[in-house]
């Protein structure tokens, strides 16, 4: 009995109806970038000697943590529908920023880190400011700041290099910011993981959050319904500022140095990274977990790479064209996802059916062929056009009635001889009419 059930069970299985009942569940989609981040840890991990040490893997997490604020930054933009490109240029400054305040301005760090976040706030409420109030484009917008801030920080770099190569920092606590750990783990990563908690608790658990999502996912709609549209968009903005501000102050506290090349091509390594974990480009839709998978995924392949002794244009090459595998496949996915679940969901079923009754000649069966008639003697054939009725008198004379009212008389031996024994009209009873004439 429990085979026969187990064997049904295997019979009813369908790998299309299960693949489609996936897609449509929305924890599924981070299965895939998921995957692609532990098979790549992996792959290093069996190519590059010590890769999958604890020492390595705690040099990777205080090396990613600087990123993924950045990255978390980008994604709270593409949230919202818009980007900001100026993530890498605003890291930079902010990075020189707490430099300044802590070699230059001799403040304490207790003073130069709020300040620090500060400016990251402030250069983030210019992005935001005219692209929430003035309603520019966020593309052409945050590509204008982050040629300006680039060009800002070469030349502030320029100025203060030599002021920040002769000074250090004498402080523990700016050490303990710089190299030091929390329960063994990195404090910028500890920080990192601390934020990302709070921000997918404001993102997907707060009334903000979900205001952000719904202005990411129609404008005209959100404003409609009493969202504050332009105020959301400017403090989205400020926020990207700040997480990119707290990067620069963990950068400038590891590296304690700054330089032209600092933060450059992080905005597109940023975006690569939050549209690869399931960002869209398109707005909202997203989370901070699926833009930290998508992170991870483009840092531990940019390292590991680079410790493969790849070149470095070979790294961009292949970052590029992951973002526009990215890109293609999230437009072509967002447009195209309710049919491609609707076609892999219709999928033929296994019915089971009883068995045949049978047909043949004298079964016991009301299917059975019936042959009584096979013998049957022929009257008429050919002389009477569609009969309808049929009656037989006492002196054994066979009636017919056709569509053209008439109705027709076979009698004498074998039924041979026709006649046309009355006209009734069509549309009348020929049972009737025969019965009323004979």
């Amino acid at each position: 009995m429990a085979v026969d059930s187990f064997s049904a069970s295997v019979r009813r299985f369908s790998p299309r109806l299960l693949l489609s009942e996936l897609l449509l569940k929305q924890w599924f989609e981070p299965v895939v970038p998921f995957t692609v981040m532990i098979g790549l840890w992996a792959y290093f991990a069996l190519t590059i000697p010590d890769y999958a040490s604890v020492q390595n893997s705690v040099s990777l997490l205080r090396l990613f943590a600087e990123f993924g604020f950045v990255a978390l930054a980008m994604g709270f933009c593409l949230v919202t529908g818009g980007i900001d490109l100026s993530v890498g240029a605003i890291f930079a400054l902010c990075n020189f920023a707490a430099l300044y305040f802590l070699l230059v301005r001799e403040w304490p760090v207790g003073l130069a880190i709020p300040a620090t976040l500060l400016v990251g706030a402030l250069l983030g409420s210019i992005n935001g400011f005219l692209i929430g109030f003035l309603k520019t484009r966020p593309f052409l917008t945050t590509l204008v700041t982050l040629i300006i801030l680039r060009a800002s920080v070469n030349l502030l770099n320029t100025s203060y290099a030599q002021v920040f190569a002769t000074n250090s920092v004498e402080s523990d606590a700016w050490d303990f910011v710089g190299g030091g750990s929390v329960l063994g783990i990195p404090v910028n990563a500890a920080t990192l993981f601390v934020v990302l908690l709070i921000c997918h608790i404001f993102l997907s658990r707060s009334r903000y959050g979900w205001h952000l999502t719904a202005i990411g996912a129609s404008r005209k709609a959100a404003r409609h319904a009493g969202i504050r549209v332009r105020l959301m968009l400017f403090m989205t903005y400020v926020l990207s500022g700040t997480l990119c501000a707290a990067s620069g102050i963990f950068y400038a506290a590891r590296q304690a140095s700054t330089d032209s090349t600092t933060g450059v091509g992080w905005e597109f390594q940023a975006l690569t990274a939050v549209v690869l974990g399931g960002v869209s480009l398109a707005g909202g839709k997203g989370t901070v977990w699926r833009a930290m998978i998508g992170a991870l995924i483009i840092f531990l392949l940019i390292n590991g790479l680079v410790r493969m002794g790849i070149p470095g244009y070979v790294t961009s090459a292949v970052t590029g064209m992951i973002l526009l595998a990215a890109v293609g496949i999230d437009v072509k996915w967002s447009k195209n996802r309710g049919k491609a679940i609707q076609k892999i969901y219709v999928n033929p079923a296994f019915v089971p059916l009883a068995s045949a009754p049978a047909v043949q000649p004298g079964a016991a069966s009301p299917y059975a062929q019936n042959d009584r008639l096979i013998k049957a003697q022929a009257i008429g054939v050919d002389q009477v056009e569609g009969p309808e009725d049929v009656i037989l008198d006492r002196q054994g004379r066979l009636y017919g009635s056709t569509r053209d009212g008439n109705v027709i008389r076979f009698s004498g031996p074998n039924f041979e001889t026709r006649e046309v024994f009355a006209h009734i009209g069509a549309g009348r009873s020929a049972c009737s009419s025969i019965a009323t004439r004979t």
